[in-house]
């Protein structure tokens, strides 16, 4: 038998954070959503993400074979910033 495989999608946007677990198929298995805490700064949202993330997987116990993340913007691929 196959095993199950997982991806852990995070859509960050200016006022919410979503975080959800997604089967190989595309079926959402669960996910969070929460306030963006803009005022903490970039490594208050980092840990925000993070900490969802860690929730979702210790909560489902599904290994989590790859991430994807969408950010509102362009990405300058030489300075790794969202533009």
């Amino acid at each position: 038998m196959e095993k199950k495989r997982y991806a852990l999608g995070v859509d960050l946007g200016g006022t919410k954070i979503a975080v959800g677990i997604i089967e190989a198929k595309g079926d959402l298995v669960d996910s969070l959503l929460l306030a963006t805490e803009v005022d903490k700064g970039v490594e208050g949202i980092e840990t925000q993400i993070l900490e969802a993330a860690t929730t979702l997987i210790d909560k489902l116990r599904v290994p989590v074979s790859c991430i994807g993340i969408g950010v509102p913007g362009q990405i300058d691929t030489l300075s790794k910033r969202v533009i």
